[in-house]
């Protein structure tokens, strides 16, 4: 079982899912879809709850064009063995598009 909320997704050991969340370069209330580039990557981070960014990740994804669809949202695949060492419980994602010349945005989560 997977339950995703805003900023957290309670994971079960061995789980498999796909996450799919729109690359939001603008805000909640005024959203700029952005359609990556040669050479932008977003970055997706699952954590233990209460860590900064980059800190206690237990899985680490990366995507590229490739893997967005024509509206503008990024999929990312879990399989067994990115949850098949954690424990069951709460942890907290996070999402980053580094464009190639180098800017960074957070990825705000669909509402």
């Amino acid at each position: 079982m997977v339950n995703i909320t805003s900023n957290s997704v309670i994971i079960n050991r061995g789980d498999c899912f796909t996450y799919t969340l729109p690359v939001n370069t603008g805000s909640v209330l005024f959203p700029q879809i952005y359609n990556l580039l040669e050479g932008d990557k977003v970055y997706f981070h699952v954590s233990y709850p209460r860590h900064q960014y980059g800190l206690g990740v237990v899985i680490e994804k990366e995507a590229d064009s490739s893997k967005q669809d024509e509206f503008g949202n990024v999929s990312i695949d879990f399989v067994n063995s990115d949850t098949a060492t954690l424990f069951p419980g709460l942890y907290f994602m996070t999402a980053k598009l580094v464009k190639s010349d180098g800017w960074t945005y957070t990825i705000l989560p669909k509402i």
